[in-house]
């Protein structure tokens, strides 16, 4: 699974960037990532406890992120899931129209692989998507151990214009983040009022 976990960001942001770029980034991402090897205290399957001050950030955090997005390279729209469990991020992303028939990739994230972001990371990342009003005390921010700048932020009790997930691209930044509701603002009904002004 590792070696999919960085061409799943790449198919994601398929939806904002001509297929060239992705397939420059899945090629690369293959390269550069391996299996991760089994160490002290971890199964085979690579299950372990995860950082604690991580584990207390994200208290609250865990469930079902939705998003959905139109998708530049083939007519319809981009559905993406993030379902946060345990040590782990499952997702799964499903193109609704494409054209050369079904189309549904599923990849994972285990949290072992990212840490937390330091004080100085999250200013200049609160910077960086200043048109979302986010401040340091509601984001919790993990930053990828292995992928330079890519980036998992969690938002705590999102605003209206907010997102409960955001998933930022090593490249272009915020100008391709993915944005996914939390549980919470799908229970609201904000993900479904989103998709309609879409028109899915």
């Amino acid at each position: 699974m590792g070696t999919l976990v960085f061409a799943s960001i790449a198919i994601f942001a398929a939806a904002a960037r001509a297929s060239e770029d992705v397939k420059r980034f899945l090629d690369k991402a293959r390269q550069s990532q391996g299996p991760a090897p089994v160490r002290s205290g971890e199964t085979q399957s690579g299950t372990r406890k995860i950082d604690p001050a991580m584990a207390r950030a994200l208290q609250g955090s865990e469930g079902l992120y939705e998003g959905v997005k139109r998708d530049l390279d083939e007519p319809g729209l981009v559905e993406m899931e993030a379902n946060f469990s345990g040590d782990q991020i499952d997702f799964r992303i499903k193109y609704l129209k494409p054209k050369h028939g079904r189309r549904v990739l599923e990849d994972r994230f285990r949290l072992r692989d990212f840490r937390l972001a330091s004080a100085k990371e999250t200013e200049i990342l609160i910077k960086e998507l200043a048109s979302m009003k986010l401040s340091a005390e509601r984001v919790v921010i993990l930053h990828s151990k292995k992928a330079g700048d890519l980036d998992l932020v969690f938002v705590r009790d999102p605003q209206p214009g907010q997102y409960g997930l955001l998933i930022l691209y090593p490249s272009n930044r915020a100008s391709e983040a993915l944005f996914l509701f939390s549980p919470a603002q799908i229970q609201r009904g904000e993900l479904r009022a989103y998709r309609s002004r879409l028109g899915g």
